[in-house]
C-alpha cells in the first residue's frame, strides 16, 4: 500500500515534524502499524561492515526489546545487517530511501525490500516513484533517519562517514547517541571513538538502550541474560566447550582468556585452532568470537 504523508497531517511522525527542515510529504510503502513511530532507533555504520560489527549487532538484539523500531538507510553493511536482524528477531523495521520509495538501491536488495513490507514494517523517502537517488540525496536521507529517531545508535563509522552525519544531526536534534566500542587497529572505529570522546555513550549489550526507552530487556525462551556466562559454571565440560560458550559473550584474546579458562597456553592455542577450524569462533584483529 502507498501513501502520502503531508507535513501538516496527524499522521506525520510526531519527532520527526520537530527537527528543523522536516520532508514536506512522505510517501510511505506498507501500513502504518499503531506504535511503530513511538519508540524508533536508528541503527547505522560502515558499508564495510566487520565480522566484529556484525557479531557486535547481534549481540545487541539478543535482549533488545522487541517494541522498539529499527530505522536504517538500506544501504550495504550496518544498514542492511540491522534491518535483517530486526526481521529475525520479530520486530518492525524502517527503511529510509535516498531515492524515490520505489527505487530499490542496491538491486540486490530486491528480497530485504520485500521482507521489510511483510513483516509490518515501512518504506519511506520524500520522493516518489522511481527517482534513482544522487550523491547528496544520501546525507539528506539522513536527517530523516535520525529526525524519526528517539536515539541513535552507531556501529562502526570512519571519520567523515555517512554514519557519523547521522550521528552528528542526531545530537543536534537533541536525541541520544549510543556506539559500539570497537577496536583501535581498524579505521571503522575512528568515528566510534570520536562520539566516546564527545557526546556519544558506550554500550556492550541492549540494556543501556533498553533503559533509554523505559522497556525491560528481552529475554527468550532459554535464553540467558546478558553476560551470564561463567567459564567455571561449565563444570566437566571440555575446554573447546567452555571456550565457545564464553566468547559467545565476551569476545576476548588469549591474554584475556588464560585466567579466565585456567590452562597453558599451549592448551588454549589447540582449543582455539580446532574450534576456528571448526567454525565455531572467529579472529578479528587479535580477539576471538563465538558465533
Amino acid at each position: 500500500m502507498n501513501q502520502t504523508i503531508l507535513l501538516k497531517s496527524r499522521k506525520y511522525p510526531k519527532l520527526l515534524k520537530e527537527i528543523k527542515y522536516p520532508p514536506d510529504t512522505l510517501y510511505i510503502r506498507g501500513n502504518i502499524t499503531p506504535g511503530i513511530f513511538t519508540n524508533c532507533l536508528a541503527v547505522v555504520g560502515s558499508r564495510m561492515m566487520s565480522p566484529y560489527g556484525k557479531k557486535a549487532l547481534e549481540r545487541i538484539f539478543e535482549n533488545i526489546n522487541r517494541d522498539i523500531t529499527i530505522v536504517s538507510g538500506f544501504m550495504y553493511g550496518v544498514d542492511a545487517w540491522a534491518h535483517t536482524l530486526a526481521l529475525q528477531n520479530g520486530m518492525r523495521t524502517i527503511a529510509v530511501l535516498a531515492g524515490g520509495v520505489d527505487c530499490i538501491v542496491p538491486p540486490t536488495h530486491k528480497r530485504l525490500y520485500e521482507q521489510i513490507l511483510e513483516n509490518k514494517g515501512l518504506i519511506i523517502s520524500e520522493y516518489d516513484g522511481n527517482i534513482a537517488p544522487l550523491k547528496w540525496s544520501y546525507p539528506k536521507r539522513n536527517r530523516i533517519v535520525a529526525g524519526l529517531s528517539k536515539a541513535a545508535l552507531i556501529a562502526e563509522a570512519a571519520l567523515h562517514s555517512g554514519s557519523l552525519i547521522t550521528a552528528e544531526l542526531s545530537h543536534k536534534f537533541g536525541r541520544k547517541v549510543f556506539t559500539i566500542p570497537g577496536s583501535i587497529f581498524s579505521r571503522y572505529s575512528r568515528g566510534c571513538l570520536y562520539l566516546l570522546n564527545s557526546y556519544g555513550e558506550g554500550v556492550y549489550s541492549a540494556g543501556s538502550i533498553n533503559s533509554f526507552y523505559n522497556l525491560p530487556d528481552y529475554v527468550g525462551i532459554n535464553q540467558r541474560s546478558p553476560n551470564s556466562i561463567d567459564a567455571n559454571s561449565l563444570g566437566d565440560s571440555t575446554l573447546g566447550t567452555k571456550l565457545v560458550e564464553y566468547l559467545k559473550n565476551t569476545p576476548s584474546s588469549i591474554d584475556e582468556l588464560l585466567p579466565v579458562l585456567r590452562v597453558s597456553t599451549q592448551e588454549l592455542n589447540k582449543a582455539v585452532t580446532l574450534e576456528i577450524l571448526s567454525g565455531n569462533i572467529m579472529e578479528n584483529g587479535g580477539r576471538y568470537y563465538a558465533y
